[in-house]
C-alpha cells in the first residue's frame, strides 16, 4: 500500500467578521524540530469563511520530487506510535480588524494512533512558538 498523504483539514473563522484566507503554509514532519522551517505557502484563491463558520479543504502531499508516498511500513509504524507525524503551520488571512495588513494564525498537531481508528485520525495539540523575524 503506497498512498499518497492526504488529509482533510478544516479552517475555523472564531472571529467576528468574515476572513479572507490567502496563503496557507502545510506542514508533516515525524519530529518539531526548532526552529520550524514551514513549506512554501499553497496560494489559495481567495477564500472567504464567515464569521464563527469553518470550511474544509484537502492536503495533498508533496515532496520535493513529487507526491509525499506513504508506504506500509511507515502507516504501520505511525499506527503502532513508533513513528510521530506532526502537522504545523499557519494560515494567512484579512478580516476587518486588522488595519496595516494581513494576519497570520500559526497551528501544530500531532498524530494520536491510541485514539484513533480505521476511519478517522485523532490529533492533539502541540507547543509552537512564534517566529521572532
Amino acid at each position: 500500500m503506497n498512498k499518497q498523504l492526504t488529509m482533510l483539514y478544516k479552517i475555523k473563522n472564531a472571529g467576528k467578521s468574515t476572513a479572507e484566507i490567502t496563503n496557507v503554509s502545510l506542514n508533516a514532519e515525524p519530529e518539531l524540530v526548532y526552529p520550524l522551517k514551514y513549506a512554501p505557502v499553497s496560494e489559495l484563491a481567495p477564500t472567504q469563511i464567515a464569521a464563527d463558520s469553518t470550511e474544509e479543504f484537502i492536503y495533498l502531499g508533496l515532496a520535493n520530487n513529487g507526491p509525499y508516498i506513504v508506504t506500509q511500513a511507515v502507516a504501520d509504524a505511525l499506527s503502532s506510535g513508533s513513528l510521530k507525524l506532526f502537522i504545523y503551520g499557519f494560515v494567512d488571512y484579512d478580516d476587518d480588524f486588522w488595519f496595516v495588513g494581513g494576519r497570520r494564525s500559526y497551528f501544530c498537531f500531532r498524530y494520536v494512533p491510541e485514539r484513533s481508528s480505521q476511519t478517522v485520525s485523532t490529533f492533539s495539540g502541540c507547543p509552537i512558538p512564534r517566529p521572532t523575524n
